[in-house]
């Protein structure tokens, strides 16, 4: 079986859970299956290794509407021929955004990391739209599907009305830099705790961690670190909070941070609050736990799933609530050594290799259905 990846997403976006999985599954794979054609113009995915690489840029690149419309199309209507020119015998795209609408010859299989901008529309209005009319069309039309948590694939089912028996469930991993770190070192000093998102957007649930904090923040002399990507209409509404609470210096807002301070941050970290309210999998409490980071976390969507019985619980919606856990979470030391054990325990459950394993094997079985 020849396998054919696309990963193309628009230049300067690196960096995220979306940047993570594609560099450390596309290696993965090759590992597991060297007859692979990668088809991307991604720079830290150039070759090397015996790797075959096709140049392919991304169609949404342009910010002229029409250029972009073109540019889709030319994709749509050419990137099959492509995959019959090189020999391909099944198409796995890693993310909706690569998906083809439709493929004739070549099976396509398409993982769906969650349905965020259906979920919640008016966060997203363009990718809800894009999701409606492009995305969702492609998933229902792929050979397969695979979603990285059981709550995803059941939210293909409900939301998107995908056949069951197309659906595979094939968890992630977590960035393995974070087990072996360099030389660098946060400039943070003195007891925190930690909160890594992907973004400021609502349903990540910074406002209500900046209460909960506010809480307790007089009870524990520790600050409290937020990494993740500003989202220009929801992040003043943060700064704007965190002026109100008075939290001053006890709250860093970070973005933009290398792995290596990263890192850092998470072995430095006494208690790591994961207060999400979605997700589709959720990278972050692996990370931590591989760090022996304790982890309180939300009891929403796939977040017990993934971190099991290696976290202490909370429904994040409520401040006074997250407040307490965090309180538990920092002065209960039982609870404290049992969940970084179970931590320790809990992400060796998930490794690339394995991932990399289950997606081969479902897309052996897209092909050997041509």
């Amino acid at each position: 079986m020849r396998l054919a990846v696309k990963f193309s997403p628009p230049q300067g976006r690196g960096g995220g859970s979306q940047h993570t999985f594609a560099l450390n599954l596309v290696a993965a794979l090759h590992r597991r299956h060297s007859d692979l054609v990668l088809y991307s113009d991604y720079p830290e995915l150039a070759g090397g290794n015996g790797l075959v690489v096709r140049s392919h840029g991304c169609p949404w690149q342009h910010t002229r509407p029409w250029k972009l419309l073109l540019s889709w199309l030319r994709e749509q209507a050419g990137f099959e021929r492509r995959l019959l020119a090189d020999g391909c015998d099944v198409l796995y795209c890693p993310f909706s955004s690569e998906a083809l609408l439709r493929t004739r010859r070549v099976p396509q299989v398409v993982t769906v990391h969650d349905l965020i901008p259906l979920i919640f529309p008016k966060y997203f209005p363009k990718s809800s739209r894009a999701w409606k009319y492009v995305y969702a069309p492609a998933a229902r039309h792929a050979r397969a599907v695979i979603a990285p948590s059981e709550h995803t694939k059941q939210d293909l089912l409900r939301v998107l009305g995908v056949p069951e028996d197309k659906v595979f469930v094939v968890p992630a991993a977590y960035h393995p830099v974070v087990a072996h770190p360099g030389t660098d070192r946060p400039t943070e000093t003195g007891r925190y705790l930690l909160y890594v998102s992907s973004s400021h957007y609502p349903y990540k649930n910074i406002l209500g961690l900046l209460r909960a904090f506010h809480l307790i923040r007089r009870r524990f002399p520790h600050k409290l670190v937020v990494v993740g990507h500003p989202a220009p209409r929801f992040t003043p509404a943060i700064t704007q909070a965190a002026g109100e609470l008075e939290l001053g210096d006890s709250l860093r807002l970070l973005s933009g941070v290398p792995d290596a301070e990263l890192a850092a941050l998470y072995l430095g970290a006494d208690l790591f609050v994961y207060p999400s309210l979605y997700e589709g999998f959720g990278m972050p409490p692996l990370e931590a736990m591989s760090c022996g980071v304790p982890v309180v976390a939300s009891a929403r969507t796939s977040i017990p799933e993934v971190c099991g019985d290696a976290a202490h619980y909370v429904d994040a919606a409520d401040p006074e609530a997250l407040a307490e856990a965090i309180a538990e979470g920092l002065g209960n030391q039982a609870l404290r050594d049992r969940l970084r054990r179970a931590g320790l325990e809990r992400v060796k459950q998930f490794t690339w290799a394995e991932s990399a394993r289950r997606v081969v094997e479902v897309c052996a079985a897209a092909a050997a259905s041509r």
